[in-house]
């Protein structure tokens, strides 16, 4: 019996009637955020429950964004016009950011790195735009990122669709026109993809490595300064995770990828045909998309001795995000 067969893919529903665009794992469990500002945790017995149901302010707006601080206690969204809040673990309170410098554009990804209290956040948009926040207790000092040094431009006016930060804390963008930044410290560096030809929809650096999902189903996967493009599906990958050498994406017509150790994909079967937007790996596995499908998926047991922070337990509720995780899928296309 196969892999596949013997650890499927399980369908589930959130209460939302629209698309999940997002999920992370938090000290606390899962979280989720998408259509009409819906915001969701999942509690210990695998339900979720509504945490926000219209927004940070009210405004109703879809949230494509999310990523949570490293201590696993505080959780960024953001999403359209201008949108942005934060829901707080620790006093189960969600707090609106709305409009940080006036901007109203829609965020497409957030990233964060630090402890709550003192984390740095940072925006994308669809103009092209990079926002950066330095939070110090209950205030935040934004600063345009993007206009760092003298390096690469990011104002050709391509919509940025996906934010990850790297092993140091810096920001990785894709864009719609197949191009990758990287921010350095004399500015903006372009690192790629020549010949990408499609928008790109993912990013996410882990194991001194960047993979990069497209529109046109490919994976590209750099290392040391090399990208290599994989034909992995008939249609467009959307999410992708890596997690202790696991890589999985996920995109259009509930489609799952597998990385295998020789560096091939193979397709996991699903029971939707619907699209998934994002995916996070660990105990258990959570890919979200349409209609507010959640699918779960028991992963491979390590055969490592587990240490306390990846035991089974530990694992299914430690923070994924920050430094070495996407905050990813942005609004897409059809």
């Amino acid at each position: 019996m196969s892999e596949r067969q013997r650890r499927p893919w399980h369908d589930h529903r959130a209460p939302i009637g629209g698309t999940l665009y997002r999920v992370v794992r938090t000290k606390h469990g899962a979280f989720a955020v998408g259509s009409g500002g819906t915001a969701l945790a999942r509690t210990a017995g695998g339900a979720w429950r509504v945490v926000l149901g219209n927004g940070p302010g009210g405004g109703g707006n879809t949230l494509y964004g999310l990523d949570v601080t490293d201590d696993g206690t505080r959780v960024w969204f953001a999403g359209a016009s201008g949108t942005l809040g934060r829901y707080d673990y620790t006093d189960d309170a969600t707090r609106s950011h709305v409009s940080p410098r006036a901007m109203t554009s829609t965020w497409s990804a957030v990233a964060v790195t630090g402890k709550a209290g003192s984390e740095t956040v940072y925006l994308t948009n669809t103009s092209g735009e990079v926002l950066r926040g330095r939070v110090s207790d209950d205030h935040v000092e934004w600063t345009v990122a993007s206009d760092d040094g003298d390096g690469d431009s990011l104002g050709s006016g391509a919509s940025i669709t996906s934010l990850a930060l790297d092993e140091n804390g810096r920001p990785v963008v894709v864009n719609s026109a197949g191009r990758v930044f990287r921010e350095r410290e004399s500015g903006w560096e372009a690192v790629g993809i020549d010949g990408a030809g499609s928008t790109l929809n993912d990013v996410i650096v882990a194991d001194q490595q960047a993979f990069v999902t497209t529109s046109a189903g490919r994976v590209f996967r750099r290392r040391g300064g090399t990208w290599h493009g994989t034909n992995v599906a008939p249609g467009a990958l959307r999410g992708i995770d890596v997690r202790k050498g696991r890589v999985v994406a996920v995109g259009d017509s509930g489609r799952v990828y597998r990385r295998t150790g020789d560096g091939r994909w193979s397709q996991q079967a699903t029971p939707i045909g619907s699209a998934l937007r994002d995916v996070s790996l660990g105990h258990p596995d959570l890919a979200v998309g349409s209609s507010g499908r959640v699918l779960t998926h028991a992963p491979p047991r390590s055969k490592q001795p587990s240490n306390p922070r990846q035991s089974q337990t530990a694992q299914s509720q430690q923070p994924s995000g920050g430094r070495s995780r996407s905050a990813r899928d942005g609004p897409k296309k059809p």
